[in-house]
């Protein structure tokens, strides 16, 4: 049951601030996909159902701009999207996760989301 995937005593919860995911050991070298898809594609469908059936409706997806294709010092934004196939291992789960909750919300109408896409963490990870 993905219910398990959150704490028992969640009742009268409104809110999920989501914003765990693998990524700086994707960058130290080696090949890191099962990781990355199974924490940040997969981790992230099951925390949504967990969500949607313990009756929470409000979700903060924190993702990255990593799904933005931009350059140093342009200005961008979430129309600019990158392409799956000019995307690094986790640009590409990162791309994955947040359509995944894109899906979700088409698929339940009652639920909210608001993406938040950090360039850097404001703290050491």
């Amino acid at each position: 049951m993905i219910r398990k995937a959150l704490p028992l005593d969640c009742q009268g919860w409104t809110s999920c601030f989501h914003t765990a995911a693998y990524f700086r050991d994707n960058y130290k070298g080696g090949k890191h996909w099962d990781q990355l898809h199974t924490t940040n594609v997969v981790g992230t469908a099951n925390l949504l159902k967990a969500c949607y059936e313990a009756g929470i409706r409000r979700f903060v997806h924190t993702s990255s701009t990593a799904i933005i294709q931009f350059r140093p010092g342009e200005w961008a934004d979430e129309t600019m999207l990158r392409m799956e196939n000019e995307a690094d291992d986790y640009q590409r789960s990162k791309i994955l996760s947040d359509q995944g909750v894109l899906k979700f919300l088409d698929a339940h109408p009652d639920f909210w989301a608001v993406f938040v896409h950090f360039q850097r963490w404001p703290a050491p990870c």
